[in-house]
């Protein structure tokens, strides 16, 4: 029998078929749930949600329509600059409009916490690219909330802090350090 680490989920199987799931909590506490018929006990695993976040952050700049995928339908994202709600629909909007396109979101670092059936990434970014007639240039401190559905990971919160010492215009929906592009 394997040992669970902490906020560690497995399943709880006898011969071939999954009874339940174990899901041990970073206070040592155990949940164990009864799975319905043809459902699954979908394990946390750090490394799948770090490839469904580099996915996220490359179908921003190359692949809006896989962003329908990654995100549910209720996703909602508070802009770094106004603090507005951004839904699903339209960052997906201004995405496919060209009006937003992002050239580049650099990575700078990442942490993965779960939580029964939910995980948050907490990090930082550097991001360029343009708003309408505007470039932007920004490194920005995020929070995103993924939780586990059918199919996998799906984001459903997003909220980026602009960095101190970068200026914004605020003009522009987005981050930013920004100069009209001539």
């Amino acid at each position: 029998m394997k040992k669970l680490e902490a906020n560690e989920i497995a399943p709880i199987t006898k011969g071939l078929g999954a009874l339940g799931c174990a899901n041990v909590h970073s206070d040592g506490l155990v949940n164990i749930a009864r799975l319905p018929e043809g459902r699954i006990c979908m394990q946390n695993n750090e490394s799948d949600l770090l490839s469904v976040e580099r996915q996220f952050f490359s179908a921003l700049i190359r692949n809006q329509n896989a962003l329908d995928h990654l995100m549910s339908d209720d996703s909602l994202l508070i802009d770094v600059l106004s603090g507005s709600e951004v839904t699903k629909s339209e960052l997906l909007d201004v995405l496919k409009s060209g009006q937003l396109r992002f050239e580049d979101i650099e990575p700078l670092n990442s942490r993965v916490r779960f939580y029964n059936g939910t995980a948050i990434i907490t990090g930082s970014t550097k991001m360029t690219g343009h708003f309408g007639k505007y470039q932007f240039s920004v490194h920005s401190k995020y929070t995103h909330v993924y939780v586990k559905a059918v199919h996998g990971w799906q984001l459903v919160s997003a909220q980026g802090t602009q960095m101190s010492g970068h200026e914004v215009n605020s003009n522009s929906w987005m981050v930013v350090h920004c100069s009209p592009v001539v």
